[in-house]
């Protein structure tokens, strides 16, 4: 199904791409609590990698399951963006072995990369217990942790650190070969005790001063990299300091020991050369940057993939990146005579905080939404052929809401549903539309005293494909006047210690209910209260931090309010 504008719905943010799109986004997956990895274990699942230290699995069809595969916040620090659970990777040998390996930040703060095994009688449960820790990494600070990890084409793991942190690398780490900031390492989980040193790992022949498990050096915070599925190339986005974000480029053809400049160059340019022993002839430097300003091109570079899937015959051999603040998504393709052309593919919400893509069984893309919690799927906008132009939501005397879409083409009607938000997060279907053939549908629908939706209500058109593949229109917003003020909710956000006022201010003299539901729509917290008060104190001591919807209801009339504990 093609569109031009394509919804996302979680604290009612939403993306407004351009007509001259070259990718859409299609929201696949909601709900998520900060996802910043995506990984696949080589069947029809993906597993999502939630920051505090959840693995949650997402099947094709676009449904999260209630239970984690593996939780192990107890086990992590994730007091700041760059700490947390980070990565996931999964053996090569995983459908035999069951071996699946973590990077994250220990209650210290430090680097932990460990072995974990899927459970003996479920395959959507890890085995907690069977943590083995094969290697671990002293950070001096709480940032630059780098902290993606990926098998190679050649069997071996490579782990991925940043330069240790503060900022312009103080210590000059990443280029000190002693130690394994601001390294690309590499190292064999199937041999030795906790890990064996490949025989041609570049720092572990004879004469060589530095750590053997270094295969690369010079990076800054090379928050994600991947291979080239097809080629075996390594393509590493390293996140800039004061002027550039970079993408590397590694040959599969390579025999490792590249320097990419850290902290000597930043991109192109000489950034400390102070302690810089290296010849900067000896640098191997990017093969493409951009300007690290948030007004122009962005922040901080999120490393992709090169596309090697069925579904983008334009994209076939790119590399797909984007920019973490911007939302701008970019290829990078080789063209004679200038090494690299690097080509817009889109713009979209910055408010998602693009964190991650991932690549599912048949190497299509997907990227999530860091703040926003979703997954959202790449998708080629020429390819699907209903062509939706518009949707749009009339308010009709506070009763009744008009919904009106218009396709370019005599699309019939059981290719829509109408989808309404019913708390914050998540839509529910409310059937299909009732006219067929013709280009302009309109459908009307009743408010009662019985209907949950109050306030701000907000529709998206479902589109059901001639494949069976699904997408949705934009989002529209509806506001209702029912004269009552909503209340007034604070501190928000809250730290978990204090408690959560509500304070309705002068409303009728009713019965209030009032329901916390967290990102998953577990209910967390529910109390209803009797006639003759106004404003309530809610304990959120029990409650981990994250986000939150608050819902309650007093007569007929509801609200809906995003709540963050801290």
């Amino acid at each position: 199904m093609k569109q031009n504008l394509l919804a996302i719905v979680l604290s009612l943010l939403f993306i407004s791409p351009s007509n001259a799109q070259t990718i859409d986004l299609i929201p696949h997956a909601f709900g998520l609590n900060q996802p910043v990895d995506i990984a696949s274990a080589g069947d029809e699942r993906l597993f999502i990698v939630e920051r505090e230290g959840r693995i949650r699995i997402l099947e094709r069809d676009g449904t999260i399951l209630p239970d984690p595969f593996l939780d192990i916040t107890g086990d992590v620090r994730s007091a700041t963006q760059d700490q947390g659970l980070l990565s996931l990777a999964f053996h090569p040998d995983y459908a035999t072995n069951g071996f699946f390996y973590l990077n994250y930040t220990n209650p210290n703060g430090d680097t932990y990369i460990a072995r974990y095994s899927v459970s003996n009688s479920n395959p959507n449960i890890a085995n907690p217990d069977s943590r083995f820790i094969i290697y671990t990494v002293s950070q001096p600070y709480t940032n630059h942790n780098g902290g993606d990890i990926n098998f190679g084409p050649d069997g071996y793991l490579y782990i991925a650190l940043g330069d240790g942190g503060s900022g312009g690398d103080p210590g000059n780490r990443a280029q000190n070969m002693e130690l394994a900031l601001g390294k690309m390492l590499r190292i064999d989980v199937d041999t030795g005790v906790l890990y064996g040193i490949p025989a041609d790992n570049p720092y572990a022949q004879p004469g060589q001063m530095g750590l053997d498990e270094i295969w690369a050096s010079g990076l800054r915070q090379p928050w994600k990299f991947s291979f080239d599925s097809e080629t075996g190339d390594m393509w590493i986005a390293d996140i800039g300091q004061d002027g550039w974000e970079e993408i590397n480029f590694q040959s599969a053809a390579s025999a490792g020991g590249e320097n990419y400049g850290w902290r000597c160059y930043e991109g192109l340019e000489s950034y400390n050369p102070s302690g810089c022993t290296a010849d900067v002839a000896d640098f191997t430097y990017p093969i493409h940057v951009y300007a690290n300003n948030e007004n122009d091109a962005g922040c901080s570079v999120t490393g992709g993939f090169v596309y090697r899937g069925a579904a983008f015959e334009s994209l076939q051999g790119l590399y797909i990146y984007a920019d973490y603040c911007t939302g701008k998504f970019w290829s990078l393709e080789p063209a004679p005579g200038i090494n690299w052309l690097n080509k817009p593919l889109g713009d979209f919400n910055p408010s998602n905080n693009f964190r991650s893509f991932g690549e599912d069984d048949r190497k299509e893309l997907y990227v999530a939404g860091t703040l926003t919690g979703i997954i959202y799927r790449l998708v080629d906008p020429t390819a699907l052929p209903i062509d939706l132009i518009s949707f749009e939501a009339e308010n009709i005397d506070n009763k009744e809401v008009a919904l009106k879409w218009l396709t370019a083409t005599e699309i019939n009607s059981d290719y829509f549903d109408i989808q309404r938000s019913l708390d914050g997060v998540s839509f529910a279907d409310i059937g299909k539309v009732s006219a067929a053939g013709n280009s302009t549908v309109e459908q009307a629908y009743d408010f009662t005293d019985e209907d949950p939706a109050f306030g701000e209500i907000y529709y998206r058109l479902r589109q059901v494909d001639f494949d069976g593949s699904v997408t949705y229109s934009e989002v529209v917003q509806v506001k209702l006047d029912r004269n009552y003020v909503t209340p007034n909710i604070f501190p928000n956000p809250v730290r978990s210690e204090q408690s959560l006022v509500i304070d309705f201010g002068d409303i009728p003299n009713s019965p209030v209910q009032i329901n916390i539901v967290d990102m998953s729509g577990r209910q967390v917290y529910y109390r209803e209260f009797a006639a003759g008060q106004n404003r309530f104190d809610i304990p959120v001591n029990g409650l981990s931090k994250g986000m939150y919807i608050i819902n309650g209801q007093f007569d007929e009339y509801h609200f809906f309010k995003k709540l963050i504990v801290h």
